[in-house]
């Protein structure tokens, strides 16, 4: 009892261990390279589009109508977050250093933005504002301009880097 106890459950262990390692290692390394490009490049198109495709990134942070913009940023949030998820742990042999840098910063832009969601609906209490005096006299109008402005900056400096990598990844 004390030989199975004390040798053949604890190598039974390291082998289980062992194993899964390997089995881990397999699935993350030893996928097809397309199929790993394709989920790349379309973590970053759709990320792209919905930053391309939104009027967050046009109107002035102080003409914005945020009850509309908040959906907006949802969507754009939804879809930095799966490619950051995506490109953290992506081999730089892929995704270069720079990029991934790049990716991480938009997403901390867009959560900063997206943290004033709850904020601005307390303030709205279910009514559909679209007098820009009223929205003036929200406690955080002035956070929030701040934080889209950053992150509009931010979009605008970066995506011509961001759409020539897509072009890369495109050309795989």
């Amino acid at each position: 009892m004390s030989y199975l106890k004390d040798v053949v459950v604890p190598i039974v262990a390291i082998c289980s261990l062992l194993l899964n390692l390997y089995l881990a290692y397999r699935l993350h390394y030893h996928r097809p390279p397309i199929s790993r490009v394709g989920e790349l490049r379309e973590a970053l198109r759709a990320f792209v589009n919905s930053c391309e495709s939104s009027r967050v990134l046009v109107v002035a942070p102080h003409y914005e109508l945020w009850e509309m913009a908040f959906k907006s940023i949802e969507e754009i949030r939804n879809a930095v977050v799966k490619c950051s998820e995506l490109y953290t742990y992506a081999s730089e042999r892929l995704v270069p250093a720079q990029i991934k840098s790049i990716i991480n910063d938009l997403r901390r832009s867009v959560e900063d933005l997206y943290a004033f969601r709850d904020s601005f609906t307390r303030f709205a209490k279910d009514r559909r504002i679209t007098s820009l005096s009223e929205i003036a006299k929200w406690r955080d109008f002035e956070r929030a301009k701040h934080a889209l402005s950053v992150f509009q900056s931010h979009y605008r400096s970066q995506k011509d880097g961001l759409k020539a990598f897509l072009s890369k990844l495109d050309a795989e």
